[in-house]
């Protein structure tokens, strides 16, 4: 049987649609988009099974499963941009073993699940994924990643970021994240209806995944503007994500009726939720300083990098409880 969906931009919200909050400050507005890219806009799809080849250690189709799927599909976006923002501060010279090893760490882990999405995985809980237009896309993902990859490895072996390479694996890194939002998109719309609660929860899922996202792709707009990389096109980028990053962290903690989200659905989510907030507020204006146009040293740039990464641990952290909490 064939399941036919069109595939459309969704806006974070209740439901799927365009939302646009706008919190007055004085005769000033900040409007805030809450943005996911679900799936693409005007185009058809059909999710048609493949045929594969029987496989005795494949992992069964379940709820808890299928919310596995949906985390790690959102996580490898983020990994994304975490591999990108070390290869950047490697090339800056901001802790260059430490990033390079983030970068090696980053990438196995990549790897791992990115085969493991096509091809089963027992252990990371990954089922072999048998509708084809996943696999298409994941087809897609494949042949931008290896050229990434080229680089990545290069810089690994040399023990050194390529400079000569780095606007080429920058531009590859911003078509493999469009790419990641459109296959994250086909596997919500594809399972994310099966999870307890339905699609409505599979976007509150994919909403705390886009947060940890923004972390490191926060830390790498900051590190591309600071390098010089279309830095007015990156100061503009960052300082949009600081007000979707800001806006979207107090509403997982608050909730905010309005547009749909709700508070923190357990003490144990709002807790790492506030842990997470605690690593970023000492460091929020260091990004908005890079926003506005200043340039900071060396040693504000370790520590923003730092505070990041703290962030990103504890959302992680968040991430999985609700994913647990959703999956019942």
């Amino acid at each position: 049987m064939q399941r036919v969906i069109v595939r459309m931009s969704w806006v974070v919200g209740a439901q799927a649609g365009i939302i646009t909050r706008i919190v007055s400050e004085g005769t000033s507005a900040m409007i805030t988009k809450f943005t996911t890219s679900l799936c693409v806009v005007a185009t058809l799809g059909v999710f048609q099974s493949a045929p594969v080849q029987a496989n005795i250690q494949d992992t069964a189709v379940t709820a808890e499963t299928i919310a596995t799927r949906l985390d790690v599909s959102a996580r490898q976006r983020m990994l994304t941009q975490r591999m990108a923002k070390a290869f950047c501060f490697v090339d800056l010279g901001v802790n260059p073993e430490q990033n390079l090893q983030t970068l090696e760490e980053t990438r196995e882990t990549y790897v791992r699940a990115h085969t493991g999405f096509r091809d089963g995985d027992v252990e990371l809980g990954l089922f072999v994924e048998r509708k084809q237009l996943i696999i298409n896309a994941w087809t897609d993902v494949d042949k931008t990643w290896q050229s990434l990859d080229t680089i990545y490895s290069a810089s690994l072996t040399a023990g050194a970021a390529s400079g000569e390479n780095f606007e080429q694996a920058m531009d590859i890194t911003m078509d493999i994240l469009d790419q990641k939002y459109d296959f994250t998109g086909l596997i919500y719309r594809a399972y994310g209806k099966q999870l307890e609660g339905g699609v409505g929860n599979a976007v509150l899922v994919e909403m705390y995944d886009r947060q940890r996202m923004m972390s490191q792709q926060m830390s790498k707009e900051l590190c591309m503007t600071v390098q010089g990389y279309q830095s007015d096109i990156k100061r503009e980028g960052l300082s949009e994500t600081l007000g979707i990053f800001d806006a979207s962290l107090d509403a997982f903690i608050n909730g905010l009726p309005d547009l749909g989200i709700p508070a923190a659905p357990t003490p144990e989510i709002k807790a790492q939720l506030e842990a997470a907030q605690a690593h970023w507020a000492p460091v929020r204006e260091i990004a908005q300083a890079v926003a506005d146009g200043q340039t900071p040293d060396q040693q504000t740039l370790k520590r923003f990098n730092a505070s990041m990464d703290d962030f990103l641990s504890d959302m992680d952290t968040a991430t999985k409880l609700l994913t647990q909490h959703m999956s019942g």
